[in-house]
């Protein structure tokens, strides 16, 4: 018996208009776009065989998705078409939202929504996520949430990555968006990347045990070069279970490299694993976004190597 998928991670580029503190993206070297052809049998044939446990397909890892807004509305109405409504995900700056954009995600019907902001005053936005127009940003959002609200709508989620330079305006930007039709959370800076220069993880906010990480377990990730890895931490294709080139889905997923990483978690010894090893977060999926920062943690922030 095959091994059950639930989550779908499809990068469709590694294109951005950002260059976060928090994120590697600007190292990645990989080809900057999939094999479109590729990825549509991907979700038409390759994935069908999850069907039963499938619940999330994103077109996301590191990119942007919405720059290629047309191509994602494409990918989401062929998921819908294949798997039925409210399997898509998607993870956006919210840069490039307008309502024209809010409508055509509202008729998607999508899973969820979620827009990153991680500062509330123009400084810190934007040192944080340069390239962008923190005001634009928060005004794009507001209309995601009017334009969806007036329709019924998915309900977004704001996420605000919590770092030592942006950690006092946490609080401001949730009262912000609080009475808005829309959740918040607050999550801790992993670390990813923090090999080639970008930001250290928060030693106080995030936790690592060595049970078995279901974020990994659950999901596949798809390069924009159609290698699989196991997580999005593996942002250089470090630990690459296979590509779609050479294999159906279900070829890498039962494969030996996929089994050894699975018998590793499951018997204690995930540390053998370097991405694992390295990891400060080992989280379930579901829960990551239940479980938010304590507000209590915002004054003792800490940055760990």
């Amino acid at each position: 018996m095959t091994w059950p998928i639930k989550r779908l991670h499809i990068e469709t580029s590694t294109i951005c208009n950002s260059d976060c503190e928090i994120c590697p993206q600007s190292l990645i070297q990989r080809q900057k776009k999939i094999d479109v052809v590729r990825v549509k049998r991907l979700i038409t044939e390759d994935a069908v065989a999850y069907a039963s446990t499938l619940h999330l397909v994103e077109f996301h890892n590191y990119n942007e998705p919405l720059l290629a807004f047309d191509l994602f509305c494409e990918l989401s109405s062929l998921v819908n078409a294949t798997f039925g409504p409210h399997k898509v995900g998607l993870v956006s700056n919210g840069s490039v939202m307008d309502e024209k954009k809010a409508d055509r995600l509202v008729d998607l019907r999508l899973a969820h929504v979620l827009f990153s902001v991680d500062g509330f005053s123009k400084e810190v936005y934007e040192n944080h996520r340069r390239g962008l127009d923190r005001d634009q940003v928060y005004r794009n959002i507001d209309t995601f949430i009017e334009r969806s609200a007036a329709r019924d709508g998915p309900v977004p989620l704001v996420n605000y990555t919590v770092t030592p330079g942006n950690a006092h305006e946490a609080i401001i930007t949730k009262d912000h968006f609080a009475g808005r039709r829309c959740n918040f959370h607050l999550s801790a800076c992993d670390g990813r990347g923090s090999d080639s220069g970008k930001l250290v993880a928060i030693s106080n906010m995030n936790m690592s045990t060595n049970g078995p990480c279901d974020y990994a377990l659950d999901g596949v990730y798809v390069l924009s070069n159609l290698d699989i890895v196991t997580c999005c931490e593996d942002w250089s294709g470090k630990d690459v279970m296979g590509n779609l080139m050479q294999s159906t889905l279900q070829e890498v997923v039962d494969g030996a490299a996929y089994q050894r990483f699975r018998e590793l978690h499951f018997s204690g010894q995930k540390h053998q694993i370097a991405l694992c090893r390295d990891c400060k977060t080992n989280m379930s999926y579901a829960e990551s976004y239940k479980k938010t920062v304590p507000v209590e943690a915002l004054t003792s922030i800490r940055a760990t190597r």
